[in-house]
């Protein structure tokens, strides 16, 4: 998964399938961090723009670099990174792991997995020193699960330098299986998330407030979880299209949304687009259901797989859509 800032000079890349770091870390610390199966990742990389002799930008010696150490996931098959998005200035991000068990079951028991899902907020931002004392990883690189500060490899605290942290708790899947963050969305100012739950067939929309210090440490899970630190915006969004969430987009402002549903109709698909009401405080389909219509194939095999992706323009009134079997 990959997303990009407006300007277009930073890049937020998933690995979900990421094993190990070991390359990033001392070898006395190889030992506790050698086997990071499925774990997953992500990467921020800036653009070190160069320019030639006239001073235009030179694409050909200008490098992308890694911002800051990667930020991994929590336990062996959260899959963190599956799917990322960044807003328009390139400050917040959000981070989708669907094989995350918490707080369903014990996240640490590695023989089950319930596969609930989560998602986490970061806001790249100076901290202070509360914050730093609180919320600073014992080992700089790794995510706990908690609102956690990203030290960018940093051993004491430099009021100067901006770090990656975790704006609120995570925002969870609310049942089994639910594989929720399989897809995310973030509008122009990163105060709008929109969240897929395929196996749920359901998409859900937040409002992100904003913090001037991250929550308390280590927050009890409740038995039912519900993403609570974050305010829902309008009803969820559900569908009988199978898979229903697999992808979404939001508009610059955070009004409209898409949602595909890559095996809906024996894997033809479909993609639905929705408006806000602010009057009433919910979300209306917009126009009917987008399926192709004509070319496609159904099945297991050759099935259309319309909405494998999705993507809205800023004024949310021209849609992209992706079918990888088409």
């Amino acid at each position: 998964s990959v997303d990009m800032n407006q300007a277009g000079d930073r890049v937020i890349v998933g690995a979900y399938y990421s094993n190990s770091y070991t390359r990033y870390v001392s070898s006395s610390n190889n030992d506790k961090h050698a086997a990071y199966s499925r774990k997953g990742a992500v990467f921020i990389f800036d653009l070190t723009e160069a320019t030639d002799g006239s001073g235009a930008p030179d694409a050909h010696t200008s490098t992308w670099n890694l911002s800051h150490p990667m930020i991994i996931g929590e336990h062996s098959n959260d899959y963190f990174g599956i799917a990322v998005a960044i807003n328009a200035k390139g400050d917040r991000i959000s981070v989708g792991a669907t094989g995350s068990d918490t707080p369903l079951l014990d996240n640490k028991n590695t023989s089950i997995h319930n596969n609930s899902g989560h998602v986490r907020i970061f806001e790249e931002r100076t901290v202070s020193q509360s914050e730093w004392d609180s919320y600073n990883t014992t080992d700089m690189l790794s995510s706990t699960g908690f609102p956690i500060l990203i030290a960018n490899g940093s051993t004491t605290y430099d009021p100067t330098k901006k770090y990656w942290i975790q704006l609120e708790e995570d925002l969870q899947g609310e049942t089994t299986s639910a594989q929720f963050g399989r897809s995310v969305d973030l509008d122009s100012d990163g105060k709008t998330v929109i969240i897929g739950s395929t196996n749920n067939k359901e998409a859900e929309a937040y409002f992100l407030r904003d913090f001037t210090a991250a929550p308390t440490p280590q927050p009890t899970a409740s038995p039912t979880p519900t993403p609570t630190p974050s305010d829902q915006i309008g009803q969820d969004l559900t569908s009988t299209d199978t898979r229903f969430g697999n992808s979404v987009a939001v508009n610059s402002d955070g009004t409209i949304i898409a949602v595909g549903a890559d095996q809906a109709s024996n894997y033809r698909g479909s993609v639905k687009v929705f408006e806000y009401n602010s009057a009433t405080e919910s979300w209306g389909q917009k126009g009917s259901t987008i399926i192709p219509d004509q070319g496609y194939s159904t099945g297991t095999t050759y099935g259309a797989r319309w909405g494998t992706s999705v993507s809205l323009n800023a004024a949310g009134d021209r849609i992209a859509i992706g079918g990888r079997h088409y």
